[in-house]
């Protein structure tokens, strides 16, 4: 088993352990504010839109549209919206196909998260600024109130 550290209690952050974790990695993410989902909890004017329907690459600005259909094709709204549900989550579209928790609450969202980092027994580390990342042969990551040393 690898022991793994995500840099970062966002959205982002938060489903890369979830998915480590049941993959069966020791995970510990850091956070350096006081809470995870901070922003997650805000989303969606308050009420948590967290994918749209009728996502296509054409609603993107990027110079390779080629590469962000590719990137939907892999993990698009229907996937979100099933590891969403995998956690405990009622999701809903509206009739414009954005799609929100059943509660109309983001930090309905950011609760699932948090259920689930404790289900799956992941370490928190919150108030921990990543300060220095280096690599020689084993990963070195120092923080403020310690560091973390892994071997690749």
């Amino acid at each position: 088993m690898k022991k793994i550290s995500v840099i970062g209690g966002g959205a982002a952050g938060l489903a890369c352990a979830v998915f480590l974790a049941r993959a069966g990695e020791e995970v510990t993410v850091l956070e350096r504010g006081e809470r995870v989902g901070r922003k997650l909890s805000a989303t969606g004017n308050g009420q948590g839109n967290v994918t749209n329907l009728r996502m296509g690459e054409e609603h993107y600005f990027s110079d390779d549209r080629a590469k962000v259909a590719r990137a939907l094709a892999r993990f698009g709204s229907r996937e979100t919206v099933s590891f969403l549900q995998s956690m405990g989550g009622v999701f809903l579209p509206d009739g414009r196909g954005r799609v929100y928790p059943a509660s109309r609450q983001a930090s309905a969202v950011t609760d699932l998260f948090r259920r689930e980092l404790a289900r799956l027994d992941i370490e928190v580390k919150l108030g921990a600024r990543v300060t220095a990342l280096s690599y020689d042969g084993t990963f070195h990551l120092t923080f403020d109130g310690g560091t973390m040393s892994k071997v690749k």
